[in-house]
C-alpha cells in the first residue's frame, strides 16, 4: 500500500479535491512501480485522495495494461474527513473503485481530522458501507486503523462485533 503522496503527488490520501491534473512523469512513476509489483507477483494498492486523482491513475493502468498489478486502498476514515462538505464522500469512493478495490483501511472519525475512532463512533456511515462491499464478490482484508490508548484488544474487538451486525 502507497500513499499518493509517496509517489510525489501534491495530493494527501485526506485531500478532498485537486486541482492540478498528474503528469506523465507522476503517472510513469506508478506505471514502473506497478510493473515491479506484476514482476514479483504482488498488487501494488494505492490509498484514496481525491476522486479525481485515483481516476487517473486508474485509467492509466487500464491502458497499460496494468490493473491487475494495481489496486485502490480505500481508507474510510481520510474518505469521510469531509462529511461537512460532503457527507456522501467516502460512499462515492467505494461506489466508483469497488471494481478496483484490494484492501480497506477502515476507522471512523467525526468528519474534520483524522480521529482514527472505533467504526460507529463518528459519521462514516457505516450501513450504507456495508451494503456496497456486500456487492464485491471478492473478499477484502480489512485493516483497522484504532487510535485506542485503552485496550487495543477491546477495540478490535468492538470494531469487528459493530461491522458484523450490520
Amino acid at each position: 500500500m502507497v500513499h499518493p503522496v509517496s509517489l510525489g503527488y501534491t495530493a494527501h490520501t485526506w485531500d478532498y479535491s485537486y486541482k492540478k491534473r498528474y503528469d506523465a512523469v507522476l503517472l510513469s512513476k506508478v506505471g514502473m512501480y506497478a510493473e515491479l509489483a506484476a514482476r514479483l507477483g504482488l498488487c501494488l494498492a494505492l490509498e484514496n485522495g481525491p476522486i479525481e486523482v485515483l481516476e487517473e491513475v486508474i485509467d492509466f493502468a487500464v491502458r497499460k495494461n496494468l490493473q491487475e498489478s494495481l489496486g485502490i486502498c480505500i481508507d474510510t476514515g481520510h474518505a469521510s474527513m469531509h462529511a461537512g462538505k460532503d457527507p456522501e464522500n467516502v460512499l462515492k469512493h467505494l461506489r466508483t473503485f469497488k471494481e478496483h478495490l484490494v484492501q480497506l483501511h477502515v476507522h471512523d472519525n467525526l468528519g474534520l481530522k483524522d480521529d482514527h475512532l472505533i467504526p460507529g463512533k463518528g459519521c462514516v456511515p457505516w450501513s450504507a458501507v456495508m451494503e456496497i462491499l456486500n456487492d464485491i464478490r471478492q473478499s477484502l482484508p480489512f485493516v483497522f486503523e484504532l487510535k485506542t490508548v485503552e485496550s487495543p484488544a477491546d477495540a478490535l474487538k468492538e470494531s469487528k462485533s459493530f461491522l458484523t451486525q450490520l
